[in-house]
């Protein structure tokens, strides 16, 4: 899957399982051999690799879906990801994970998103 090549890791086969969850139901994704997938793999083996330190974790693909369906390129998207995880001084909080539930919802409006419960008792903060 995808256009980089890549070696085996533990990132790697986490992000395959992830990618099938990401918004099954949007136009981008719905394909399970289709160019959003792709695209999102790179996306997130490209950041696992930029970023070591952190890697991959779970969730990160949904995140990194919203940056696709906002930006046209997928440099685009990339930078748009590491850049709201790289920034020493952006708190990752209720108000960012209520907005990506939500929209999520609004995709996937027979799904329930799997942190639903993190955000009853939603204290967030994330650090680089």
């Amino acid at each position: 899957m995808g256009l980089i090549e890549v070696e085996e890791d533990n990132n790697v086969s986490v992000i395959i399982q992830d990618i099938a969850r990401t918004y099954p139901r949007h136009l981008l994704f719905i394909d399970p051999e289709g160019k959003g997938r792709e695209v999102l793999f790179n996306i997130l083996v490209s950041y696992s690799r930029f970023n070591p330190t952190v890697g991959y974790c779970q969730g990160m693909s949904y995140i990194a879906a919203i940056f696709m369906m906002h930006h046209s390129s997928e440099e685009d998207a990339f930078w748009g990801l590491a850049s709201l995880l790289s920034s020493s001084n952006y708190m990752l909080n209720c108000e960012i994970l209520s907005f990506i539930y939500y929209y999520y919802s609004l995709h996937n409006p027979n799904q329930t998103m799997p942190i639903e419960p993190f955000l009853l008792s939603c204290q967030f903060t994330m650090r680089a």
